[in-house]
């Protein structure tokens, strides 16, 4: 597995965990719950800038494709 997926697989399991903390905050009124979702959010917020820097690396790394050369007009215009 490249880099990127594995910190994609931390992001899901990061969510998955804020999902269950979520349910104890909203619906059971679970203070504590509150204060892990909001350390759930700091960790997936820093999940994803490393996404973003992992992404970006590999984009640079890839070799660069050439562009074509714009068509050129064989007609040329008279001269008088």
């Amino acid at each position: 597995m490249s880099k990127a997926t594995d910190i994609l697989g931390e992001i899901k399991k990061t969510l998955d965990e804020a999902e269950v903390e979520m349910v104890k905050f909203d619906q059971k009124g679970i203070k504590v719950s509150g204060g892990k979702l909001r350390m759930l959010a700091q960790t997936s917020k820093k999940l994803w800038q490393d996404l973003r820097i992992e992404v970006m690396a590999t984009l640079k790394s890839a070799p660069k494709r050439e562009k074509k050369a714009a068509a050129v007009s064989t007609s040329e215009t008279p001269q008088v």
